[in-house]
């Protein structure tokens, strides 16, 4: 973890790269690109996690999911210990292009759960 500036910066930078890589896949972060709907913009939920919460990630993703709201997506962000085994084995939440699980600040490197 470190102390909170690190983790704030590191936080920062995730976020960052996470929204490069949305516009790199034809989004736009004002949400007036391709996933944009007539309902609205995209609604990006970010979920700080670590390695004691992995036990919420089913829970976390089935009411992501039940949301009426489109387009959204999910950003989970987790801080330390082992990636989530729900989030990189489970078959629906692992292929779900809404879905993204990243690892900043781990000291080895980000992990999106996809490529």
């Amino acid at each position: 973890p470190g102390d909170l500036l690190s983790v704030s910066r590191a936080w920062r930078e995730a976020v960052g790269r996470a929204r490069a890589a949305y516009e790199a896949r034809g989004g736009s972060a004002l949400g007036v690109g391709p996933r944009a709907s007539a309902r609205g913009p995209l609604v990006t939920c970010t979920t700080p996690t670590s390695h004691r919460r992995h036990h919420f990630h089913a829970q976390l993703y089935a009411s992501f999911c039940q949301q009426s709201w489109e387009p959204k997506e999910l950003l989970v962000l987790d801080t330390d210990g082992p990636p989530s085994p729900f989030f990189t084995e489970d078959p629906l939440a692992s292929t779900d292009p809404r879905a993204t699980f990243q690892r900043p600040g781990t000291g080895d490197g980000d992990h999106p759960r996809r490529p």
